[in-house]
């Protein structure tokens, strides 16, 4: 960049004045007060305007007046630009106002920050400058101000390292650097913790591998189960009519008895009926004795005898007709008593199929009260695997943390010299720091006794509760048989 002219309006010391810059190296002199500072704030000024902390609007425009304004011309990357800021003094503070951007006789109003961003493209600064109030580029490799470059060079090194980073952007790459080494550490971190967390892979994938070998046994075993279940459903099915069928017949016999008992009661009556006229053809029969004697005895007459005979006639066609309905009665009774017989036995029959169903419904009960432990049984397998994994984990990082104890121990009675101070290592330090790693190693010792004992106790569980779990599955397709059986029976009662 090259400066071409600075025109200055109510700037400090300066009512209205146009400076011209000459090619080449430039030197402003004067006394103090002249404005050799001024002239290098109103370049600031129109290239980056109001600088928060720094650069205030107050401190440029001249004192009593309400506004003033800068215009500068200057070259970069082969373009001619002319920038112009305006000052204006408000109730409160002075601000600056929109101003405008020629660049190559292009002429382009603009608001100051709309300014300060293209004046930051064109001379290829940073653009996260942006967005800063405050900014070291122009003040550290353009102009620096008065005293401060004397507290530059007397500060420590660190200071001045970072000022120059600030000063050429490169401050976020020192950060980036450091955040890269806190990620590194907390990713070591991870590293070892995955470690730890994969160190039993090989056994769970092994485990896995058994798995999807049980889940194959047992769909082969479902499969086979299959067409037992689908003859046990028809078989129920069948059961079904023949126990609709059964249940016709108890009504038919709950009707017979009905009938029977109707039956029952006019044979009864009939039986009375029966035994009034055998006392009454009793009765006749003595009478007729004793008739036919006086019949003989007296010589009756003629009338008498024939009114007799009658009165006989009559009596035995009485006792001819009770017993025809006598006969009919024992043959509608031996009948019933068949029907009634054969009644009996299809009940008997359909008592059997009940108490089959009571004992189906039974067996369900009896498996509906081990399946309920199921879900119980899966979440502590759940947590016992949960368990046995944080177990293994731990026993990894013990048996690493022995290894790595055993080897300080030996390597600390082989060690002359310290390799990080390159101071020498005495006797009695060695013996100290064997001491405290063999304590070490026997209280990891305990450790590991103690998890593999716990680990063994878990496997064991593990496989115990496995083998609950695989019976507890050939009691659900049994339960779902005794299902359909039951549900057939039903249907059919």
């Amino acid at each position: 960049m090259q400066l071409k002219s600075i025109k200055l309006e109510n700037i400090r010391s300066y009512l209205n004045e146009k400076i011209e810059f000459p090619s080449g190296s430039l030197l402003l002199s004067g006394d103090i007060g002249s404005g050799k500072s001024t002239i290098l704030l109103a370049v600031e000024f129109a290239l980056f305007g109001i600088l928060r902390g720094t650069l205030h609007g107050d401190t440029l425009l001249r004192k009593g007046k309400d506004q003033g304004s800068v215009e500068l011309c200057f070259s970069a990357e082969g373009k001619q630009v002319t920038v112009k800021r305006i000052l204006k003094r408000g109730k409160d503070d002075v601000k600056q106002q929109s101003g405008y951007l020629i660049v190559d006789g292009v002429k382009q109003e603009a608001t100051a920050q709309e300014l300060k961003s293209r004046i930051l493209g064109i001379l290829g600064y940073p653009r996260d400058l942006l967005t800063k109030s405050k900014s070291l580029i122009y003040r550290y490799t353009v102009y620096t101000p008065q005293e401060e470059m004397k507290q530059i060079l007397t500060e420590s090194k660190d200071v001045r390292l970072n000022t120059l980073r600030k000063v050429f952007g490169i401050d976020k790459y020192k950060r980036i650097q450091e955040n890269s080494q806190i990620l590194l550490k907390e990713l070591r971190e991870k590293r070892k913790e995955y470690e730890g967390r994969t160190a039993d892979l090989g056994q769970r994938k092994e485990e896995l591998a058994a798995r999807r070998s049980e889940a194959e046994q047992h769909r082969k075993r479902l499969e086979e189960i299959n067409p037992r279940v689908n003859e046990s459903q028809s078989t129920a099915a069948r059961k079904k009519q023949e126990l609709a069928a059964a249940e016709e017949r108890v009504d038919n016999v709950r009707k017979l008895k009905s009938e029977l008992q109707m039956l029952d009661q006019r044979l009864n009556d009939r039986a009375d009926q029966h035994s009034r006229n055998s006392k009454e053809d009793e009765q006749l029969k003595q009478e007729i004795n004793s008739l036919q004697e006086q019949a003989a005895k007296l010589e009756v007459s003629r009338s008498d005898e024939e009114a007799v005979e009658k009165e006989i006639r009559d009596a035995e066609e009485k006792c001819r007709k009770v017993e025809k309905e006598k006969s009919s009665l024992k043959e509608k009774i031996a009948a019933l008593t068949s029907r009634i017989e054969d009644t009996e036995k299809e009940l008997r029959d359909n008592s059997s199929a009940r108490k089959q169903l009571e004992k189906k419904e039974a067996e369900l009960k009896q498996l509906a009260e081990s399946l309920d432990r199921k879900d119980l049984m899966r979440k502590s397998l759940a947590e016992k695997e949960t368990r046995m994994r944080e177990v293994t984990a731990l026993l990894n990082k013990a048996e690493a943390n022995k290894v790595n104890a055993e080897k300080i121990k030996d390597d600390i009675m082989r060690l002359d010299r310290c390799p990080t101070c390159r101071q020498d290592v005495s006797g009695e330090h060695k013996h100290k720091v064997r001491d405290s790693e063999g304590e070490k190693i026997r209280y990891l010792d305990e450790e590991i006794r103690s998890l593999s004992d716990e680990r063994s106790a878990l496997e064991e569980r593990i496989s115990q509760m496995k083998k609950d779990l695989e019976t507890l599955a050939e009691k659900e397709v049994e339960q779902g048989r005794l299902k359909a059986e039951i549900k057939a029976l039903r249907d059919t009662a």
